[in-house]
């Protein structure tokens, strides 16, 4: 049984990760004894965990002393996000560019709609732009 656990392979890590995900059901903060529950492990060693997850700064207490996610997860998830749009950047500011045209919908409403022309294969996906090589690839017409 790994690090003094009643359950075989719970490690400190999967412990660690079990109060973590007990915030995944939307709930801003909980109590010691709500996060006990929800991460099904006991209190003290919830206790021990989260005082450690508090000074690193992935939980934080709020004024009421409640557990809530803390600043330094929000700052490592903002990292994985720059990736992505980083990445989609250029295909976004082609969107904005290309022609639109107005329609009329049946309601007599004026619609605005794109129109773009789209490349598939391994041709399409060229130069840096390509998207690690996943097909088929939609290019914006001021890309080929």
């Amino acid at each position: 049984m790994a690090g003094g656990s009643n359950e075989p392979g719970r490690t400190v890590t999967s412990k660690s990760l079990a109060i973590l995900f007990a915030f995944e059901s939307g709930r801003r903060s909980l109590s010691l004894s709500e996060l006990a529950e929800a991460a099904h492990l006991p209190l003290s060693t919830t206790h021990r965990l989260v005082a450690e997850l508090v000074e690193w700064g992935a939980l934080a207490r709020d004024p009421q002393g409640r557990i809530q996610l803390g600043l330094r997860l929000w700052e490592l998830g903002q990292n994985a996000g720059r990736a992505l749009r980083d990445t989609a950047h250029p295909f976004i500011q082609d969107l904005s560019r290309s022609p639109a045209r107005r329609r009329t919908s049946r309601s007599g409403r004026a619609t605005r709609s794109s129109t773009s022309t789209a490349s598939t294969g391994p041709s399409a996906c060229r130069g840096p732009r390509a998207w690690a090589g996943v097909f088929p690839c939609t290019r914006p017409p001021s890309a080929r």
